[in-house]
């Protein structure tokens, strides 16, 4: 039996003008800015019939990267002292893709 493809596939693209966060037909992921530290969150719509999630929702804190970036040079800058910041800033993006996959139920 051949195996289904499960690679995910992510297109970003702005809500069209009036659009309602709530609508089912779009998944949102949702920037929040706080000036102090806040928890990532997620919730999906879910078909009951079939498991599949129809419908997202991310709320990710605007301080996200910059948090991820700072463990990400905690954990690397010994190693990498006269390197650039390149490494730690795709591990802050990485981090940050996974977040949102995980607050919808993909990972």
């Amino acid at each position: 039996m051949k195996q289904p493809d499960l690679q995910m596939h992510f297109k970003l693209k702005f809500s069209p003008e009036g659009a309602d966060m709530l609508d089912v037909r779009y998944n949102v992921i949702q920037w929040v800015h706080r000036s102090t530290r806040g928890w990532s969150y997620g919730s999906s719509v879910v078909d009951p019939r079939t498991g599949e999630i129809i419908k997202g929702h991310v709320s990710l804190g605007s301080l996200r990267v910059r948090q991820d970036f700072l463990i990400a040079e905690g954990l690397l800058r010994p190693y990498n002292k006269n390197k650039s910041n390149n490494l730690m800033e795709k591990m802050s993006i990485e981090r940050l893709r996974q977040l949102s996959a995980h607050e919808v139920g993909q990972h």
